[in-house]
C-alpha cells in the first residue's frame, strides 16, 4: 500500500470518526489544536507563549497599508511559524482574515479540522494521488509546473472531481513554476479538464534584501509577473494574481496584485536584524519562549561546564540548568554565544547546549531557585531578547528559529493577553 493511499484512508477516517475518540492525532495537531489561557503553566518545564491579540493587531495593521482590493492571505505553514496554526487561524479569523496558505496538504487538513472556514491554498508540491483529499477538504493546490498541473487534473478526472489549482510561475527564483515568458503553457494549464484554475502566482527571491542588486532583481520579477498577468487577461482569462510575501508587500507596493501572502510579518518580527520591516507599522512580536530553572549550583574555579567541560574560568560561578535544549528547537550553535533572561537580567549560556537542557551563568543574579522562569525569546521585566538576535547568533534567520520550535513545547496564551 502506498503512503498516498494510507493518507487517503487516514483522512477519510478523520471525516467519519467521532472527534477525539479512537483517532490517531496528526503530526503537530496536538500542539496546534488549542492555545490554553494558562499564563505560566505550573506543570510545564518549557513552553511557548502566544499573544493572539498581538497577532490580530499585526494583521489589521498590514491590511491597512494594502492597495484597495488587495487581499491579505495569512501564511500559516510550519504550524504558523511555530506559533500554533489552529489558534493563529482563529485569532486571524476574528480580525477579518478569510484566506490562508500552508505548505502541505496535511497542514491544510489540520486547519479544516480546527474549523477554519476560509479559503486554504497549499503552496508546496502535492502528490497527484491526493487530489480527492484536497477536494474533500475544499483545499486549493499549487501546480508546480505544467507537468504537475496535468497530473493534478488527470487525478481529478479519474476520481470524477474538479481540482482547484493555482499555477506557479517562475519569474526568476527558479524553484517552481511555468516559465513566465511562455503564456501559451499557462493557457494550456487553464484549459485542462479536471482542473479549475483560480490563481496564478510567483515568489520574489530577493525582496528582503536592501542592496542595489536585490532591488534590481525584485523589480525585474515584478515586471515579468505583471507582463504575464496582463497578457493572460488580454486573452480573456480571469484569476487571482499574487506575487508578494511579507517583504514584497511592505517594500514594493507595485508587487501587491489581487492578493499578497503575508508570513513572517504577521508574527511581528523580521527575518534578520539587517532586514527590518517598516517600523512605522508598529508590528509587535507574538511569541515568547520560556523554560524553568531545574537546579542551581556553585561551580568551583577552574571547572568546565557541560559536554567537553568548556568555559572554565578562574573564578567560582553560580550555574543554573534550564530545562530546554536542542530537541526543543534551541539551536545547538548558540552554545557559548547566546543569553537568556533570568529575573530580568541577561545571563550568558555556558557550555554546550544539550538535547534537553542548557546551562547559564547566573552569578550576580540573586535568589535564583529551581522552578524560576528563564526567557529565551521575549520580555522579562525591563529586559528583552528578540528572535532576530537569537537567529543572528545562530547564523540563521528568524523564520527557521521559530518554525523549528519543537512539538514537546505546549503553546499557551500569554498571561498579558489573558489579563488584557
Amino acid at each position: 500500500m502506498s503512503w498516498a493511499t494510507c493518507w487517503q484512508r487516514w483522512s477519510q477516517q478523520r471525516l467519519t470518526a467521532d472527534r477525539g475518540e479512537g483517532v490517531i492525532m496528526g503530526c503537530n495537531e496536538g500542539r496546534s489544536a488549542t492555545a490554553e489561557p494558562l499564563g505560566i503553566p505550573a506543570d510545564a518545564r518549557a513552553w511557548v507563549e502566544v499573544d493572539p491579540s498581538a497577532l490580530a493587531a499585526n494583521y489589521r495593521r498590514i491590511v491597512r497599508v494594502l492597495p484597495c482590493g488587495c487581499e491579505a492571505m495569512a501564511v500559516l505553514k510550519a504550524d504558523a511559524y511555530g506559533h500554533g496554526a489552529a489558534a493563529a487561524a482563529r485569532a486571524l479569523g476574528g480580525a477579518g482574515c478569510r484566506s490562508a496558505c500552508v505548505a502541505t496538504l496535511q497542514e491544510a487538513v489540520q486547519l479544516r479540522e480546527a474549523g477554519f472556514p476560509g479559503s486554504v491554498l497549499v503552496l508546496g508540491w502535492t502528490p497527484p494521488e491526493l487530489v480527492p483529499v484536497a477536494v474533500r477538504y475544499r483545499v486549493a493546490l499549487a501546480a508546480a509546473d505544467e507537468e504537475h498541473a496535468r497530473a493534478l487534473a488527470a487525478s481529478a478526472e479519474r476520481s470524477d472531481v474538479e481540482a482547484v489549482v493555482h499555477l506557479a510561475v517562475d519569474t526568476g527564483m527558479h524553484r517552481l513554476g511555468i516559465a513566465w515568458d511562455d503564456p501559451d503553457a499557462v493557457i494550456r494549464a487553464f484549459r485542462l479538464p479536471g482542473a479549475r484554475v483560480r490563481g496564478v502566482f510567483s515568489h520574489l527571491a530577493a525582496a528582503d534584501g536592501a542592496t542595489a542588486r536585490d532591488q534590481r532583481a525584485t523589480t525585474v520579477q515584478i515586471q515579468r509577473f505583471s507582463r504575464l498577468a496582463s497578457e493572460l487577461r488580454r486573452r480573456g482569462l480571469t484569476f487571482c494574481a499574487h506575487l508578494a510575501s511579507s517583504y514584497g508587500t511592505l517594500r514594493y507596493p507595485c508587487a501587491c496584485f489581487d492578493a499578497v501572502r503575508v508570513g513572517i510579518a504577521l508574527y511581528g518580527v523580521s527575518s534578520a536584524p539587517d532586514e527590518p520591516l517598516p517600523a512605522e507599522l508598529g508590528l509587535e512580536p507574538v511569541l515568547s519562549l520560556r523554560a524553568r530553572v531545574a537546579c542551581v549550583r556553585r561551580v568551583p574555579a577552574g571547572e568546565g561546564v557541560g559536554y567537553g567541560l568548556l568555559d572554565s574560568t578562574p573564578a567560582e560561578r553560580c550555574i543554573a540548568t534550564v530545562a530546554i535544549g536542542y530537541a526543543d528547537g534551541v539551536p545547538r550553535s548558540l552554545s557559548g554565544s547566546a543569553s537568556v533572561l533570568v529575573s530580568g537580567a541577561r545571563c550568558p549560556v555556558v557550555g554546550r547546549i544539550c538535547m534537553d537542557q542548557l546551562m547559564v551563568d547566573v552569578t550576580g543574579v540573586g535568589g535564583v531557585s529551581p522552578g524560576d522562569v528563564a526567557t529565551l525569546i521575549g520580555r522579562d521585566g525591563a529586559g528583552e531578547i528578540r528572535v532576530e538576535e537569537v537567529a543572528k547568533a545562530a547564523g540563521t534567520i528568524s523564520n527557521e528559529v521559530l518554525s523549528r520550535l519543537g512539538e514537546r513545547l505546549p503553546r499557551v496564551v500569554a498571561a498579558s493577553a489573558v489579563s488584557g
